[in-house]
């Protein structure tokens, strides 16, 4: 088991245990202001950061972020130390990303048509007032003033309601995708620092012919693993089947049942595997990044991992027939150049 420790030897060393590859650090995406959102090593490599950017980067961001920098400072100085590193984490899809991106540069457009509109029909309203209500109003022309009101009030009414429900839905989608997202990050973080180095961990995998990516894919010692993230800011439970949320009060149903979802996932992703010549039993796991209580998931047959246990959890992993190194090399090859796919993909999509 990989942990972040520094262990002080003498005055003169100390010797601080990395749990990222330098390569890993050096894709990592940095987060700051202070540079542009692209690879830390290329940052580092064009003089854009230098050590005092890691500096405070070990002190901001995401667990991930965190230990990128460290990573690299270390490497910066030249005095690595004592060495351990975890699992390689491979990134496929950035679907969560893109559409929190897309969510809020939407809804950020529809504000500023909605603040474009109300200026635009202030400026109607003085003119309409004052070029026909007012002589309308002087001539004894009631009626026409009225419907002018009342026309201008439902179609004020209309667009403004709409305007309105729209930005709410793009902001709250905008918000789930970021929750999402964070999960993600937060789940994939503490299976990068549990897992050794001879675990490989994929980020949405996308498989070619359907639109759902499988959030987390674990390739080891221990078989191939597809987890499902799920945040949520309502209590969750298990019931028999069936997955509830607690909401105002009530339990109600989940839309989407997460035990459905991974188990269609992982048998798509065993389909996958056949076509490429590999017959591997793959196997399933729910993950919540939010806090949940533990004894409401007691009943699941499929395992449920919280953020506090997934430490002992994924220490007591297994699988029907565990894979030779050799079948895991070449698992890891497939979704490694799956990954590489992907990302080209939608790449292209946005240039």
């Amino acid at each position: 088991m990989a942990q972040q420790t520094e262990q002080k030897i003498d005055s003169n060393q100390v010797v601080v245990e990395l749990t990222m590859t330098l390569e890993e650090a050096r894709q990592f995406v940095w987060q700051g202001t202070r540079a542009p959102r692209e690879p830390m090593g290329k940052l580092l490599d064009s003089k854009q950061l230098d050590r005092g950017d890691l500096g405070w980067a070990i002190d901001c961001g995401d667990p991930g972020f965190r230990e990128a920098a460290r990573t690299l400072l270390a490497h910066s100085i030249g005095q690595p130390g004592g060495l351990r590193f975890g699992p390689e984490v491979v990134e496929g899809s950035q679907y969560l990303e893109e559409r929190e991106r897309e969510s809020l540069i939407e809804g950020s457009m529809l504000v500023g048509l909605a603040v474009a509109f109300a200026v635009m029909f202030a400026a109607a309203l003085v003119q309409t007032i004052f070029s026909y209500i007012i002589p309308q109003l002087n001539s004894g022309n009631i009626v026409g003033v009225i419907f002018v009101v009342l026309f201008s009030g439902v179609g004020l009414t209309l667009i403004g309601g709409y305007l309105f429900r729209r930005i709410r839905r793009l902001l709250q989608s905008y918000r789930d995708f970021r929750i999402g997202r964070e999960g993600e990050d937060e789940v994939v973080e503490r299976l990068r620092t549990t897992l050794d180095n001879c675990w490989t961990i994929f980020r949405n995998l996308h498989l070619p012919g359907h639109n759902d990516d499988i959030d987390i894919v674990l390739v080891g010692p221990w078989g191939v693993w597809a987890v499902e993230v799920k945040s949520s800011r309502f209590t969750i439970k298990i019931e028999g089947r069936k997955w509830e949320l607690q909401v105002k009060g009530r339990w109600t149903a989940a839309r989407n049942n997460p035990s459905d979802q991974i188990t269609a996932k992982a048998r798509l992703l065993n389909d996958f595997l056949k076509r490429q010549g590999i017959t591997r039993w793959v196997e399933r796991a729910i993950a919540l990044a939010s806090p949940q209580p533990i004894s409401n998931f007691d009943l699941s047959e499929i395992p449920v991992w919280l953020l506090p246990t997934i430490e002992e959890r994924v220490d007591h992993l297994s699988t029907r027939i565990p894979p030779t190194q050799k079948e895991t090399q070449q698992i890891v090859a497939i979704f490694k150049d799956l990954a590489t796919k992907q990302i080209a993909i939608e790449e292209a999509k946005y240039q």
